[in-house]
């Protein structure tokens, strides 16, 4: 396990929110925030990063939302994937393996919700020996209205 560090699940976070403090995954997020706090929400479309996770975003049939979550240290996202039917996926790049922003940008197709998820990733999940450090989790719900 050397090299790879513990790692936990990002805490939820708003993007917009003053100060900065460090998520037990090693991303920024506000101190202010905290898992007991409600979910922050967005409206209309948004750029969305990793200091973006937990929150809500509601947009109306045609808009859009992109989410670009770059990549620190050793560890890089996965392309943010969406599940529901209220989005769909227009366009994506970067990404684990790569050390460029996962980046992918999801239209509003219907009334509804959608998750967005990804995951980060680094190489040593995959070497031999595998290193077993816990990966991090973005999400950000998204209503269709």
């Amino acid at each position: 396990m050397s090299g790879c560090g513990a790692r936990g699940a990002v805490t939820a976070g708003a993007g917009s929110a003053g100060g900065s403090a460090t998520a037990s995954v090693g991303h920024p997020v506000p101190p202010s925030v905290t898992s007991s706090s409600p979910s922050p929400t967005l409206v209309g479309p948004s750029q969305l990063t990793v200091a973006d996770n937990g929150t809500t975003v509601r947009l109306v049939r045609g808009q859009s939302v992109t989410a670009e979550l770059a990549a620190q240290g050793m560890w890089s996202w996965h392309v943010p994937v969406a599940t529901g039917t209220a989005v769909r996926q227009v366009n994506s790049s970067g990404g684990y393996p790569t050390e460029q922003p996962a980046r992918a940008t999801f239209v509003a197709t219907e009334p509804g919700t959608a998750e967005l998820t990804a995951i980060d990733d680094t190489a040593c999940l995959h070497g031999n020996p595998v290193c077993l450090p816990r990966q991090g989790q973005w999400r950000v719900s998204i209503v269709v209205g």
